[in-house]
């Protein structure tokens, strides 16, 4: 934190972070103009994140997140880090790795989360609100709920235009509840070259903006490993995306549905009135 506040009052500035474990338990806040990179060598400060590890650990066992931000107007960045909850004991409680809300582009790119879910709390990956412009790239996220959990998790949960790509994300480790890969109440979206895994009864992707807007998901695979739930999720003929091409999706019991509306297959999917709709598959497990 001491870091970023330096760079903050410098303007705006990177902040560059040496490999190492850091455990905290307040929120890590992100101050307008402000860059942060993880992953550097402490000796020579030579960036390499897959050998020089820097990793953040959050012990409490209270509603938390790990970043937060406050005041933002120019554009900050959150780039090479490994991220994590590590206690599990908390009950009944939400927790976000990140709950970003700004008034400038915000890019996450790099990071590798994990928000183990515990005694039927809500677990988050990034959330993101305000602005536009914003980029979440290259992330792994794994956002894990426990049979018999009653509450939702989302891995990525925008209201901003986002661009999302080439993520991996895993929602939920249990058969009996989960949440969606991606959620967007937001009608500018992009979603493209991301894997997501989701699990029986929730949704890959679920959309639920206010109007029809120019939300495209292309090139994705979605998987749920056990039979059940809906690869992609529109709450309404007004939340429906103009472009769905080239998605492979496995185990889903709907691959896309409408809500209010009779399920659609993607062999009739061009008839919902979708600008671009081609390519898309469809396979079941044995």
């Amino acid at each position: 934190q001491k870091g970023i506040d330096i760079a903050f009052a410098a303007g705006g500035a990177e902040v560059w972070v040496g490999s190492g474990v850091y455990t905290n338990t307040t929120a890590i806040l992100i101050k307008s103009g402000v860059k942060l990179y993880g992953g550097y060598n402490p000796a020579t400060w030579v960036r390499n994140i897959s050998t020089n590890v820097s990793e953040i650990q959050d012990t409490t066992t209270a509603t938390s997140n790990i970043f937060t931000a406050s005041s933002v107007t120019n554009p900050i960045v959150i780039d090479g880090f490994k991220i994590s909850f590590v206690n599990l004991s908390a009950a009944s409680v939400t927790r976000n790795i990140m709950n970003l809300s700004v008034s400038a582009s915000v890019t996450v790119a790099n990071n590798d989360m994990t928000s183990p879910n515990s005694n039927n709390s809500t677990h988050n990956g990034i959330i993101v609100s305000g602005a536009a412009g914003h980029l979440i790239y290259n992330n792994i996220l794994r956002i894990k709920s426990n049979a018999g959990d009653t509450r939702y998790s989302y891995g990525i949960n925008t209201s901003a235009q986002t661009d999302i790509y080439n993520n991996v994300i895993y929602t939920a480790d249990s058969t009996v509840n989960g949440g969606s890969g991606i959620n967007s109440t937001h009608r500018d979206v992009r979603i493209r070259n991301n894997t997501i895994i989701f699990y029986n009864g929730y949704q890959g992707i679920n959309l639920a903006a206010g109007a029809t807007g120019s939300t495209s998901i292309e090139n994705n695979i979605i998987y749920s490993p056990v039979a059940g739930g809906t690869c992609i999720f529109a709450a309404s003929a007004t939340q429906k995306p103009v472009s769905v091409a080239n998605n492979d999706m496995f185990n889903c019991a709907t691959n896309y549905y409408l809500e209010a509306a009779t399920p659609y297959s993607f062999a009739i999917i061009g008839t919902a009135g979708f600008t671009t709709s081609t390519g898309n598959q469809q396979y079941d497990m044995v």
